[in-house]
């Protein structure tokens, strides 16, 4: 895919792949199954337990989100887990 650290960045893309999917349930205000994925912190904090993609991804094991809508493009799931392989860095 020719991604690089420069290309698929926190701010730029991780951010706005969570603002389209995840953050009408899981904000700071809403918080649906406890889960808030609003901010650098709290998303690393799911990619680093390895629920954020496994949710997205609907591995076996993990409950498949995003629940009652479009699952998210393939694309956006390589574009997270390529931010988590290097790193996941707050960018």
């Amino acid at each position: 895919m020719g991604w690089t650290n420069d290309s698929i960045t926190y701010s730029k893309t991780i951010s706005t792949i969570m603002l389209k999917n995840c953050i009408r349930c899981h904000s700071n205000s809403i918080k649906k199954g406890w889960v808030d994925l609003e901010g650098y912190d709290r998303v690393k904090k799911y990619a680093d337990n390895h629920k954020l993609l496994g949710t997205i991804a609907h591995l076996q094991g993990f409950k498949a989100m995003p629940r009652g809508a479009a699952m998210v493009s393939q694309e956006d799931i390589c574009r997270i887990k390529f931010w988590i392989d290097n790193g996941g860095q707050n960018n």
